[in-house]
């Protein structure tokens, strides 16, 4: 960022904080920053504000990210809804809504909830990002098991470029951005509690290119304008559609080709479950994502679409930077189909007989007692020469009851404790088309040719390590 640029923005954040003791008599401010959490509460802030409506000198209000004001979006911010004061309090200005992610549900909602007239002028453009390669990779284990995976890229696809890692919690951005300065490759770790000034240093280094990567949780969101950030990773899926369309549209601002992959795993889904079952609309919005990270069969960009409710899409529209599922040299292009019939009819027995027991199970314990059961290898055999591993038959089985929420064949049941909630699984009692397209990565569990298996997957040869490291 050019050294003038940024000196302005600063001195229009030092002139936020002054506002509360100066008078807008003064003439002294242009613009003024504020937070809609700030309007709320403060009375002598909205008192000045109506004071320079009166002079004249309130010419438009701007709403940045403004699908918070909506019930329906993906980041509703309670204090957003004061902001439909503005309209009855400054009749005349014009009000102006900027959001990279609106339904059309969402922007209806966000008409109404600002005040603003039916037939007021909507601007918006098609949600493709034709220079964005989209990939999603299915892991198991603990999170840490895909820092060498990350590792590898880094040294190797993404050697010299900048980019930006996204983790679902505080803990998981220091383990990783660790892990990845002791291997010599040099990173920030960025959230809510690392200090104001450090974390300005931080993005100062990574703008300047003094730092490649920035490891960070969504607090590293506001003003995220460089235009080379030539990759977007995600440890764990996001919590709806409309984050990770945010999130990763943060890379290839600059057009130029650039890759976004999201790693997964079933306990991330309960995980994510457990941070937004209390929104009204976070578990619908969390199956859409599921959906992103398990479906084979749909496009990548389609499925991004649909959730964004953009309606224009067109099939073809993949065709300049494929995704890994429209993609001929992906594993994920491939996939194998599978009928999983005799694995889905023993996963309902194991689930009734836990009901009538008056049991209750978790994701985790299902996975174990479906992996061991010998209906799991017949359903793997078809697939898999010779008796397939444990390892295999685990990891199928995780992607088995992933698969099995995203088709309503299995349904997560929330219970709360003195201490925390904790997620089950339960039976929908609904069945549904028995034949699913296995991602070719999900019965890797020690490198190609195991167990005498030879299905090495058609992706670049930089791309071997993803086979050794999970």
């Amino acid at each position: 960022m050019p050294r003038r640029r940024r000196q302005r923005v600063s001195i229009m954040a030092m002139l936020t904080v002054r506002y509360d003791s100066e008078e807008p008599r003064n003439g002294c401010l242009r613009v003024l920053f504020v937070t809609p959490e700030k309007l709320s509460k403060s009375k002598v802030l909205m008192h000045r504000l109506e004071k320079a409506y009166e002079r004249g000198r309130l010419a438009r209000i701007v709403v940045d990210e403004v699908h918070c004001v909506s019930q329906w979006g993906h980041d509703f911010r309670p204090d957003y809804k004061f902001l439909h004061v503005l309209r009855s309090q400054f009749p005349g200005v014009p009000i102006l809504g900027l959001t990279a992610t609106a339904s059309a549900e969402v922007v209806l909602d966000v008409q109404k909830m600002l005040g603003l007239k039916a037939d007021c002028l909507v601007l918006r453009s098609s949600y493709n990002r034709p220079n964005l390669l989209y990939e999603v990779r299915f892991q198991s284990g603990p999170i840490s098991s895909s820092y060498s995976t990350i590792l590898g890229l880094l040294k190797s696809e993404f050697l010299g470029q900048s980019g930006i890692i996204y983790c679902l919690s505080q803990k998981d951005t220091e383990g990783l951005s660790a892990y990845l300065n002791e291997a010599g490759v040099a990173s920030a770790h960025y959230h809510a509690n690392v200090q104001a000034e450090q974390r300005a240093r931080d993005h100062v280094a990574w703008l300047e290119d003094k730092i490649k990567v920035i490891v960070a949780t969504v607090a590293f969101g506001m003003g995220i304008d460089k235009p080379n950030v030539r990759f977007v990773l995600h440890l764990s899926p996001s919590k709806s559609v409309e984050n990770y369309y945010q999130e990763s549209g943060r890379a290839g601002r600059d057009g130029r080709p650039s890759r976004v992959i999201l790693f997964w795993r079933l306990g991330d889904i309960f995980r994510l479950a457990n941070m937004v079952f209390s929104e009204q609309t976070g578990l619908a919005k969390l199956s859409q994502m599921i959906a992103y990270v398990v479906d084979t069969r749909q496009c990548r960009r389609r499925l991004l679409a649909d959730g964004l409710g953009d309606n224009s899409w067109k099939a073809e529209h993949c065709g300049q930077s494929p995704c890994d599922v429209c993609s001929a040299t992906s594993g994920n292009s491939e996939g194998l189909e599978l009928d999983v019939t005799g694995a889905l009819n023993k996963m309902s027995e194991i689930l009734q007989e836990s009901s009538l027991n008056s049991q209750r199970l978790t994701g985790a314990k299902l996975v174990d007692l479906l992996s061991k059961d010998k209906t799991v290898a017949a359903t793997l055999s078809s697939i898999v020469s010779g008796i397939p591993s444990r390892r295999k038959q685990t990891r199928f089985c995780e992607y088995l009851i992933a698969w099995s929420l995203c088709n309503d064949v299995v349904t997560m049941d929330f219970h709360f404790t003195p201490y925390s909630t904790i997620v089950y699984v339960v039976s929908s009692g609904r069945r549904r088309a028995s034949r699913l397209r296995l991602p070719a990565d999900v019965l890797v569990d020690g490198g190609v040719g195991d167990d005498g298996e030879a299905r090495a997957r058609k992706r670049p040869a930089a791309l071997a390590i993803d086979l050794l490291s999970d």
